[in-house]
């Protein structure tokens, strides 16, 4: 299967996914009279980025690996969010960036030769950057993201994690 339609699907649903979450998460806030601000700073461990961060890091990741895919410059990173409308904003510029990537543009991607900014002089192979680097920090920043908002009683659940399954009736 092309490397296009292992990740960019995915990830496209997965930020739709968020989106779910920090909407279910105003709602919470705003029930419990939590200021938003208080939300976005919360974080699992002292030593981890805030929501805030989980959210920002995942999103550029993955228009890290988009970019690498579709050959196409990704939108300038300046992670100035500040409000939860910021991020849902940032949110939305990584949905319609990583839309605006296709197959064809993806075409011969995974064998392309390509950087990672934080890791000057080296290369890797897009393919690989997909399935070492950039897939695992996405789901593990959008996880940590997830446990944040489920530490503060924000009622989501694994459906929400998952969002919707392709399923269909089963045949007799």
């Amino acid at each position: 299967m092309a490397l296009f339609h292992q990740t960019i699907p995915q990830l496209l649903k997965m930020f739709t996914n968020l989106e779910g979450w920090l909407n279910k998460a105003e709602a919470f806030c705003s029930d419990n009279e939590i200021p938003l601000d208080v939300l976005l700073e919360q974080r699992l461990y002292p030593n981890m980025y805030t929501l805030r961060g989980q959210v920002q890091f995942a999103c550029n990741n993955a228009t890290l690996l988009a970019d690498r895919i579709g050959g196409v410059a990704r939108p300038e990173i300046l992670d100035d969010e500040q409000t939860l409308d910021d991020l849902r904003n940032k949110v939305a510029k990584t949905r319609a960036f990583l839309e605006s990537v296709t197959a064809e543009k993806a075409e011969g991607a995974a064998e392309r030769m390509v950087t990672i900014p934080a890791i000057k002089g080296m290369e890797i192979r897009t393919d690989d950057l997909a399935k070492d680097f950039s897939i695992p920090n996405v789901y593990f920043h959008l996880t940590t993201a997830y446990g944040i908002m489920r530490q503060l009683g924000i009622p989501l659940g694994k459906a929400d994690f998952l969002g919707p399954l392709g399923l269909v009736p089963a045949s007799a």
